[in-house]
């Protein structure tokens, strides 16, 4: 609460994981993927403070990056047993997810924001080497 720079405790997430994507959709969050593998998708509604489970991802993966540009979650990259492009895209309207177009190179370990209606995809790790690159998305 940044009114009282102070902190509370919420109900906890039903799967544990580390390496997970997160973001925003009309004041809910959205928490997919993480280690180990987990393709496993929640829903948290801080008005209720509860959970709700939603329709898992194509694929487990961890290390993916995450941002919402028109309503939509995109999870980008990430470890699936090796580095992947792959993109995919949780409408909540619809409940469902569909594939998105795949980056340019598999990485994993990046960083992902939206800004001006496109998704910045920053950095990471190609299972050789960290990566500078910077790609650019618009759905």
């Amino acid at each position: 609460n940044p009114a009282t720079n102070s902190w509370t405790t919420g109900s906890s997430m039903p799967t544990g994981r580390t390496g997970m994507a997160a973001g925003v959709i009309n004041g809910r969050i959205y928490i997919a993927a993480g280690y180990p593998f987990l393709n496993v998708v929640e829903e948290y509604d801080p008005a209720t403070n509860s959970w709700t489970e939603k329709p898992p991802m194509s694929r487990g993966r961890y290390g993916a990056a995450s941002a919402v540009v028109n309503g939509k979650l995109y999870v980008a990259g990430g470890n699936d047993g090796s580095w992947t492009s792959s993109v995919e895209v949780f409408d909540p309207v619809a409940n469902a997810w569909t594939s998105g177009p795949a980056l340019t190179s598999p990485r994993g370990g990046l960083a992902g924001a939206s800004f001006g209606g496109s998704i910045y995809l920053f950095g990471g790790f190609d299972g050789g080497s960290a990566l500078s690159t910077v790609e650019k998305l618009t759905p």
